[in-house]
């Protein structure tokens, strides 16, 4: 990812007037082998990835979308840090 690249996603991630389908924000993580992990962010929580599909959660999961696994980030520029990516 580019710098310019980099400073666009990050902008989008911090402004959630900007989500299509708020209020979630579909997000991967590439994998040197096989597919992305998918995940997705909350509006208005802390720097979170949900890491589940939003659009299949409640249905190949018995767990409550928002106790998914999740990890927490200190910022939004440490989730572009692991790897992750808006989707």
């Amino acid at each position: 990812m580019t710098p310019e690249q980099r400073a666009e996603e990050l902008a989008f991630m911090q402004d959630e007037n900007q989500w299509p389908k708020w209020p979630y924000l579909p997000m991967k993580q590439s994998q040197k082998h096989g597919p992305p992990n998918v995940g997705y962010m909350v509006a208005g929580n802390v720097p979170t990835i949900h890491k589940e599909n939003v659009w299949t959660f409640g249905r190949t999961s018995t767990a409550a979308p928002m106790n998914s696994n999740k990890v927490v980030y200190q910022s939004y520029e440490a989730i572009l840090d692991d790897g992750w990516e808006i989707d």
